[in-house]
């Protein structure tokens, strides 16, 4: 909700996404097409100069490119895959750390809203249904385990009702779930482009190694380490 007088000063439209979004994605692209930098290029809507130094920054610090701003052997890896550079870093990192198969459950959850819902009537019965895929060692693993029991839900009766039924009950948004299995069978296209599938193993889900996985997402959130 906003008062009449912030709806009267308001923008009558939304800037565009080139000004609103991380822009390491763009400058990579750029660079691996050799179409020189983003702020000599002639732009409709140019971003703003501290948008496109975050976007500098953020390549630096995933090493897809190195101090004179050249990608790197790195970046050109990051650049063949159609993700943001800092889930590919993840990727990548989980592949060597044997833990791939966790990471592409993360990766995929990270780029949807949360599918957990929180009614504001129904706080207390939502945190305690959440609380089943809780893990003590990582908020991270908890994620893997909800969509561990999401597939098996699905797997056990291979019915979208049985699976919609099952969110409802557990306070989770259906088609939020829907669209996170999709993305995590577009990631595993992906994989299997890059001949990655050894990586995966045929261990259970919650079978793996916590500390290679947080190091794993480290590797594309440098500036998330606290």
């Amino acid at each position: 909700l906003y008062s009449e007088e912030d709806a009267k000063n308001a923008q009558p439209y939304t800037d565009p996404e080139i000004k609103r979004s991380s822009l390491a994605g763009v400058i990579l692209q750029m660079a691996s097409l050799k179409l020189g930098r983003i702020d000599d290029f002639p732009l409709v809507d140019p971003p703003a100069p501290g948008l496109i130094r975050d976007g500098y920054r953020t390549l630096n610090d995933l090493g897809a490119i190195d101090a004179n701003n050249h990608i790197t052997p790195c970046g050109w890896d990051l650049s063949t895959m159609p993700l943001d550079p800092q889930l590919g870093k993840m990727l990548e990192s989980a592949f060597k750390r044997k833990v791939l198969k966790q990471m592409l459950i993360i990766a995929a959850y990270l780029s949807i809203p949360d599918p957990r819902e929180r009614p504001f009537e129904k706080t207390s019965a939502a945190d305690t249904a959440h609380k089943q895929w809780a893990s003590e060692k990582s908020d991270f693993a908890a994620a893997v385990n909800l969509y561990d029991a999401l597939e098996n839900v699905y797997n056990e009766r291979s019915s979208n009702t049985a699976l919609r039924k099952y969110c409802q009950q557990n306070y989770l948004n259906f088609r939020r779930g829907r669209e996170w299995r999709n993305l995590v069978e577009d990631l595993t296209v992906i994989i299997r482009e890059r001949s990655w599938e050894s990586a995966i193993g045929n261990n259970a889900l919650n079978e793996f190694d916590y500390d290679a996985l947080h190091m794993a997402l480290l590797s594309g959130l440098p500036r998330q380490l606290g």
